[in-house]
């Protein structure tokens, strides 16, 4: 993998892979047709599908939705894992069809979600895993592909071939949600509850790992951020964090404690000021939640030290960066912050620069012999 440089705007690209190289993102390439594993819509994978399929789709790459490898119609077409680094089972079944394949001659392509799982301290997990995506990834005809740059973590390399961006942060445009009214049962105990003050909406399932209990402790440390600041929890809470959701509900937070329709989350979103993205050191990576976030321009509260602390550094996003296990500190950091939602002109051009540099490296990965 080469250093990454820069295209336009300050995002890092590989200039082999890239925008910049105009020839590789021609759409009079011949076209290709590409086994692509689905996981049949559960949870992001629906998303995904959708996105794929109409990004790809401009440059005549056409995908074949199969749920298992062995279900494509032709063994001879390349293989696209949209979710190559899953549960342990199902990933040992790709890394050894990637290594088949590469002995046949045969491309795979896989978007690993969790490389930084290959290097954690004193996991020998860790480091058999280490082992065998390394071996992997460097095997001819095999692209895997981290969602996180290169340049934020350059250890990576050692089992990723490349890196795009996490598609949740360049997808809105080809997801084509259609606006609808939020429900009553949000709305309006949400407007009720404002009084005047900024809302800091935290979305998806609530747990430790997301920082929801750390988000109640944030809340319940200062009369003054209650004051300002409204915080609001859209989500199924799990049972460990139940006990914490009763205290912040009894602190005049506002708890949305179930699945939230898309409606009522973009909702939310346009109603926040702030996106809660504080989650614990055990949640280190990409979120769906953040990289939405960013789409829509919306500033971001996360945790010290963290991936997306440094990737927001990396796109210039306002992103206040707050202690862990510091909720006062953490309410006061708050207070004292000032950030605006950025301009829709601002936020294009750096969505665009992502889209750009992702869809490129995809194309140079799926139809590299």
């Amino acid at each position: 993998m080469r250093s990454p440089t820069t295209c336009a705007g300050d995002l890092p690209i590989d200039p082999s892979t890239s925008a910049c190289n105009g020839s590789l993102m021609s759409r009079d390439r011949e076209r290709i047709s590409v086994t692509y594993i689905s996981k049949d819509g559960i949870g992001h994978h629906a998303d995904y599908d959708r996105l794929f399929e109409a990004a790809l789709a401009p440059f005549n790459v056409s995908l074949q939705r199969v749920a298992a490898p062995g279900r494509g119609a032709d063994a001879r077409a390349p293989l696209f894992y949209s979710f190559f680094d899953t549960k342990p089972s199902e990933t040992l079944a790709a890394l050894g069809r990637a290594t088949l394949r590469s002995w046949l001659g045969r491309p795979t392509v896989g978007l690993m979600f969790r490389p930084g799982d290959c290097f954690i301290a004193g996991s020998v997990k860790s480091r058999l895993r280490r082992l065998l995506f390394r071996f992997v990834a460097h095997l001819p005809h095999v692209h895997l592909l981290s969602i996180i740059p290169l340049a934020l973590e350059p250890r990576l390399a050692e089992v990723a071939t490349n890196w795009i961006y996490d598609p949740q942060l360049w997808d809105l445009e080809y997801l084509h949600a259609v606006a609808r009214e939020p429900s009553r049962e949000i709305r309006d105990p949400l407007q009720a509850a404002a009084r005047g003050r900024r809302l800091v909406v935290a979305l998806g399932l609530q747990n430790r790992g997301k920082g929801f209990d750390y988000f109640v402790d944030v809340w319940c440390a200062s009369s003054r951020l209650r004051a300002e600041y409204l915080f609001v929890a859209a989500g199924k809470v799990s049972d460990e964090s139940s006990a914490n959701a009763k205290r912040f509900v009894e602190q005049g937070g506002i708890l949305f404690n179930g699945r939230i329709a898309d409606e009522d989350l973009f909702y939310l979103y346009g109603e926040a000021d702030r996106i809660w993205s504080c989650y614990s050191p055990d949640y280190d990576q990409s979120s769906g939640i953040h990289g939405r976030a960013i789409q829509l321009g919306i500033p971001v509260l996360v945790r010290e030290g963290s991936y997306i602390d440094a990737f927001g550094k990396l796109l210039a996003h306002p992103s206040l960066a707050l202690p862990m296990d510091a909720p006062l500190m953490a309410a006061e950091r708050m207070q004292a912050w000032q950030a605006e939602a950025v301009s829709a002109t601002q936020r294009r051009g750096i969505i665009d620069n992502m889209k750009s540099h992702s869809i490129a490296v995809l194309l140079d990965a799926l139809t590299r012999s």
